[in-house]
């Protein structure tokens, strides 16, 4: 069963609610907690192969521009992708080792490619 928190008044139900809205502070939030570790750790592992499946497009993306001795500085700038896709992969593959850590979640809580400043507008 999952339970779900409401981030403005914490208030606990069985489920999110279809609309989004709070029964009981009736404000609407899409950052609603969630208790579900199952789904989680589901997405967290797609999150980790999204990811290493870009690393894995950069790899490629490298060996062409070594190859060919190419100059185009877009095809490299494309290589520093490499950089938040690392970065996922451990923040990810960390929180799925460590279960008992777990205190709810946020959908925007997997992907880890979101600034500090765009979840700051959010909250």
């Amino acid at each position: 069963m999952r339970k779900a928190r409401c981030p403005h008044c914490q208030y606990e139900t069985e489920e999110v609610p279809m609309s989004r809205l709070c029964t009981e502070c009736l404000t609407f939030s899409a950052d609603w907690y969630v208790y579900d570790w199952q789904a989680y750790r589901q997405l967290a592992r797609w999150a980790i192969r999204a990811n290493a499946v870009l690393l894995a497009l950069c790899a490629f993306n490298g060996v062409i521009i070594l190859r060919s001795g190419a100059e185009n500085v877009i095809q490299a700038a494309i290589c520093l992708l490499a950089i938040p896709a690392i970065i996922g992969i451990v923040v990810n593959f960390r929180r799925i080792h460590c279960p008992e850590k777990y205190h709810g979640h946020r959908f925007r809580d997997i992907f880890t490619w979101r600034t500090r400043r765009q979840e700051g507008k959010r909250s």
